[in-house]
């Protein structure tokens, strides 16, 4: 589902100065899955994730930036929402045939039209990919806006790794996290 023609984005981000909880969410081994059960059941799987991600994004006031493929890129203003909408969608991803991985990035963004632009959408993307298999990491700023927000429900999670990355475009090693 697009953002209206009438919803200002830059409006959007005025309010958080430009912060955003980002977070990008894909199907994990899909193009497998793909091959496995065929075109048309492969289809339903893929609306059933999209129809449970939009319900879960509109119940956490989300903002669907992008849906290319099995791959979503939404926005919150407050890591905790973000991370709501995340463990909602993983646990449920519409269907019990797919599984998600799920990266969530907080960081200074622009409006540019109807997409945001900046380099943190692209730190956001590189920190969903460190997912491997079924698995949901946020970004140090994330995990650290998720403390700052609500203490009790950061400090509830399991994080079952941290790990430092290096991504391409970003000088030295980033600290990611794992929530089980």
């Amino acid at each position: 589902m697009p953002i209206k023609s009438d919803f200002s984005l830059q409006k959007w981000l005025e309010k958080s100065n430009g912060l955003a909880c980002l977070v990008f969410t894909d199907i994990v081994g899909s193009t497998s899955l793909l091959s496995e059960v065929g075109t048309v059941l492969y289809t339903d799987y893929r609306k059933a994730h999209q129809d449970r991600a939009n319900q879960l994004r509109r119940k956490f006031s989300g903002i669907l930036i992008d849906q290319t493929g099995d791959s979503l890129f939404i926005v919150f203003h407050s890591v905790m929402k973000a991370y709501a909408f995340a463990v909602g969608l993983f646990g449920n991803p519409g269907t019990d045939n797919i599984k998600v991985r799920i990266g969530i990035h907080f960081g200074k963004v622009t409006a540019d039209g109807r997409t945001l632009a900046g380099k943190s959408v692209h730190y956001a993307a590189r920190v969903m990919q460190q997912g491997t298999g079924a698995e949901l990491w946020l970004s140090d700023s994330a995990k650290k806006s998720l403390e700052n927000e609500s203490p009790g429900l950061a400090e509830s999670i399991n994080w079952s790794k941290n790990q430092e990355r290096v991504f391409k475009g970003f000088d030295g090693k980033q600290k990611l996290w794992c929530a089980t």
